[in-house]
């Protein structure tokens, strides 16, 4: 029997069925922006007759790794959409196969030298353009939170008071607000984490007036746009330090989270204690953040 085949028409009211199933279980801001993704793909799609017109239309104008990624996305849709009795076949299984799956993400970190140059440039005005009517200083307590403590982008943005202790002994990262969807949700593995302050942390958070809304708001009270911050200041901040040789080499905002856990790892925490602190798993930690020492030594042995 000939494999029945499935266009991108078919597709699309599969995809739509498929996420009406997923948004009972996924936070709205995953349903928004990952699967409302792929609807848009299938929208813009002409009215192609098979899995390998699909696969061919979008290999024309997207890259191997989001035409990789999207056919699994239609792989899984396929797989629940059989499991419902809507469909026989997945024929977009065998397709992506051809695609290599892109290689480990960048794991490079600053130095705690590297880390503390950025802070004070913040801090100092260094770079700051004059005149502005918002100054890099502004941000300096969102920048110093994330490579204080690793934590997710989307988590910084979401933090409100309500999850600091009253002593500022501990923060309670409970929320996430992803910066392209600004809903707030779960934090990316759906469970909440205690992080105790040191004394630089607790020192950062009692500077700060308490209030009933984020701890580090943006200029007009919202959380703070990191889209605008790497633009106006992150950017600039980090591109000039590595002209003066202070940094070595730009990274981006969410590299502080990569700077946190390889200085946790170096200062001799435990890889358990490091992924409980940043919400991870340890075989993660080492995988995908964990950056290999600048100045290694091969001692005798």
């Amino acid at each position: 029997m000939a494999r029945r085949e499935i266009g991108s028409d078919e597709m699309l009211q599969l995809w739509l069925k498929y996420t009406e199933f997923q948004a009972r279980q996924l936070s709205p801001s995953t349903i928004q922006r990952d699967y409302g993704k792929i609807a848009k793909r299938l929208c813009l799609m002409p009215d192609l007759p098979s899995a390998v017109a699909v696969r061919d239309w979008l290999t024309q104008r997207y890259s191997t790794e989001v035409v990789r990624r999207t056919l699994q996305q239609f792989s899984a849709c396929c797989s629940w959409s059989m499991r419902s009795g809507y469909i026989t076949t997945d024929p977009f299984a065998p397709l992506i196969r051809d695609f290599r799956k892109k290689a480990r993400g960048d794991r490079r970190s600053f130095t705690a030298i590297e880390r503390d140059a950025i802070i004070k440039a913040f801090e100092l005005d260094t770079y700051s353009p004059t005149p502005t009517t918002i100054h890099h200083s502004y941000y300096t307590g969102f920048i110093r939170l994330l490579f204080l403590t690793g934590c997710r982008l989307e988590e910084a943005r979401a933090l409100q008071w309500s999850h600091i202790a009253h002593d500022c002994s501990s923060i309670r990262f409970e929320a996430a607000m992803p910066s392209d969807t600004n809903i707030q949700g779960e934090t990316k593995t759906h469970s909440v984490r205690e992080f105790p302050c040191n004394e630089r942390l607790s020192g950062l958070l009692r500077s700060k007036p308490r209030s009933d809304g984020f701890v580090f708001p943006s200029p007009s009270g919202k959380a703070i746009d990191t889209h605008n911050l790497v633009k106006r200041g992150w950017s600039v901040v980090v591109k000039a330090l590595v002209a003066e040789h202070q940094v070595k080499e730009y990274l981006p905002l969410k590299n502080t989270r990569h700077t946190f856990i390889t200085l946790a790892l170096e200062a001799g925490l435990d890889p358990k204690d490091v992924a409980y602190l940043v919400g991870n798993s340890p075989e993660v930690i080492y995988k995908h953040y964990a950056s290999v020492k600048r100045n290694l030594v091969v001692p005798d042995f």
